[in-house]
């Protein structure tokens, strides 16, 4: 979505708290949209911002959550491991 994307020139450009902003924002519209892989991609970007902020409880939970809607993805498609 543009608002991911914006997320992602803002996290080029250096400013990580407008990314956050942007990838909050896009977050909830994939979720109200139950488009779960992109929830996924903007979670897993939302952690990398976080680490470099040096949240990393935060950062952790947005990749825990990325996972869990990646492995939901592969278990809808009848993957394993």
């Amino acid at each position: 979505t543009t608002l991911h994307n914006i997320g992602l020139v803002y996290d080029n450009i250096g400013r990580p708290d407008s990314a956050l902003a942007h990838y909050s924002q896009a977050l909830l519209r994939r979720r109200v949209l139950g488009d779960s892989t992109r929830e996924a991609e903007t979670l897993s970007n939302m952690g990398r911002v976080l680490v470099r902020l040096g949240r990393l409880d935060s950062a952790l939970a947005c990749y825990n959550r990325s996972l869990l809607h990646w492995h939901a993805l592969r278990d809808s498609l009848g993957g394993s491991g």
